[in-house]
C-alpha cells in the first residue's frame, strides 16, 4: 500500500486600513473551508499574521475587526510546502462605537462543549457567556445580578447549570451527559439548549505602537481558560449590548491566555516625538556618529486605573562597519534579537507618563544612511 502524506502550508500578511494605509493591530484573521473553521490567528501589534501548517487547497479568508466592515475572500488557494502571502485592507465601518467607559460590560459568547440530549448532540454552538468588568477586573455579573469573584482567573468562574448534567472526560473529547429526560420537538427546526453559564473576571489591557500608529487598542484577556471546556469555534462579541465581530477559538491551543480584541479607545492618548535636545551628530576620524532620543509621552484620561503596554524599537545592524548602541531604555524590557522595546505600565485616571529611549548609530562617512 502507498501511504498518503499530507501537505501543508502557510499564510502570512498583513492587515491594514484601506484608508490610512496603517497597520490594523490585534484584528482576527481566520481560514473557513466551506462554513467550517480551519485555523485562526491574530495580529501582532504591527498588524502581521501567521497561520502556519494548514492542508493546501481552497478556503475562504476572513478579518474582523471592531470598526471594520467584515473582509472576505471565497477564491484563496494555498500551496503546499511555502509559505504563502496575502495582504488584507480593510474599510472603516460606517457603525461607529463609542470608547470605552468605567464599568462598560462587554460579553463574549463562546462555544461550550456540546451535550447529548437523549443520545443525541444538540445543536453545535450553544452558547456560555463570560462577563467581565472594566474597573478592576473582579465585578461579575449572572443574568443582571452582581457577583464578587476571588481573583482573575477562569478557575474561579462562577457557573449556572440550567439542566442537570455532568461531565465525562474521555482521551479525546469531553462530553456533557443530561441526568433528567428532556424533550426536543421532532419538527425539523432548529433548538438551542442551554446547558450552563459561566461567569468570571477578565484582565483588560491597552496596547499601542506609537512608531507606526497613534491609536490605543484594548483587549480582555481570559487566564486559564481551558479549564472551561470549551469547543473549537465561532465566538460573538458584544460591546454596550451591541454585536460589534466575531472571533475564533481554538480549543487546541497550548497558551493558557485567551485574548479577545475590542477595538481602539480614544480615551487613551499617546505621542511620540523626537527629543532635539539629546540629538547629537559628531565626525570622529572617517566615521559618523548620530545620537537619537525619543520621548513617548501617554495620558490616561478615563476616570479609572488601566494597564497598557507600550512596544517601540531601536535600529539593528548586520553590517560590520555600522554599530548600533542601545544607551538608555529606562524601566523597558528589551529583546536584543529584534531590538524590541515593551514598557508595561499602570496608569491611575487622569495620569500622564513620559517614556524615553536614546541610542546611537557609528557609520563610515561614505555611507548614505537613513536613521530614524
Amino acid at each position: 500500500n502507498n501511504a498518503v502524506v499530507a501537505q501543508y502550508g502557510s499564510l502570512k500578511g498583513r492587515v491594514i486600513d484601506t484608508e490610512k494605509q496603517t497597520p490594523i493591530s490585534f484584528a482576527n484573521v481566520l481560514l473557513y473551508q466551506g462554513d467550517r473553521p480551519a485555523a485562526s490567528t491574530t495580529t501582532d501589534a504591527e498588524g502581521n499574521y501567521y497561520i502556519k501548517s494548514v492542508p493546501y487547497g481552497s478556503y475562504v479568508l476572513k478579518a474582523i475587526y471592531i470598526g471594520y466592515d467584515n473582509f472576505e475572500n471565497k477564491n484563496l488557494y494555498l500551496q503546499a510546502n511555502i509559505d504563502n502571502y496575502y495582504n488584507i485592507t480593510m474599510n472603516t465601518s460606517k457603525l461607529k462605537y463609542d470608547q470605552v467607559q468605567k464599568n462598560t460590560e462587554s460579553v463574549v459568547n463562546l462555544p461550550c462543549v456540546a451535550p447529548t440530549v437523549g443520545g443525541v448532540p444538540a445543536r453545535y454552538g450553544d452558547m456560555g457567556v463570560v462577563r467581565g468588568n472594566q474597573t478592576d477586573g473582579t465585578i461579575i455579573y449572572i443574568d443582571g445580578v452582581r457577583v464578587q469573584a476571588n481573583s482573575n482567573t477562569a478557575k474561579d468562574a462562577t457557573t449556572t447549570n440550567y439542566i442537570s448534567n455532568s461531565l465525562k472526560s474521555g482521551v479525546t473529547n469531553l462530553e456533557y451527559t443530561i441526568e433528567i429526560p428532556y424533550s426536543i420537538p421532532s419538527d425539523g427546526q432548529d433548538y438551542t439548549t442551554k446547558i450552563k453559564e459561566s461567569s468570571l473576571p477578565v484582565n483588560y489591557i491597552y496596547h499601542t505602537v506609537p512608531k507606526i500608529e497613534k491609536e490605543v487598542f484594548l483587549s480582555a484577556e481570559i487566564t486559564d481558560w481551558n479549564v472551561l471546556n470549551l469547543l473549537s469555534g465561532k465566538i460573538n462579541i458584544y460591546y454596550q449590548g451591541t454585536y460589534t465581530g466575531e472571533s475564533y477559538i481554538d480549543a487546541n491551543n497550548a497558551s493558557d491566555t485567551l485574548s479577545v480584541s475590542l477595538g481602539r479607545d480614544k480615551g487613551i492618548l499617546v505621542q511620540r516625538e523626537g527629543n532635539k535636545e539629546m540629538f547629537d551628530k559628531k565626525i570622529i576620524g572617517s566615521n559618523i556618529k548620530e545620537t537619537i532620543a525619543w520621548n513617548i509621552t501617554v495620558k490616561n484620561n478615563k476616570d479609572a486605573k488601566i494597564k497598557i503596554n507600550i512596544e517601540d524599537q531601536y535600529p539593528l545592524s548586520y553590517r560590520k562597519s555600522v554599530e548600533v548602541l542601545l544607551i538608555n531604555a529606562l524601566n523597558a524590557k528589551i529583546d536584543e534579537k529584534t531590538g524590541k522595546l515593551v514598557w508595561e505600565l499602570e496608569l491611575n485616571p487622569n495620569e500622564k507618563k513620559v517614556l524615553n529611549f536614546v541610542y546611537s548609530v557609528k557609520y563610515p562617512k561614505y555611507s548614505n544612511l537613513l536613521i530614524e
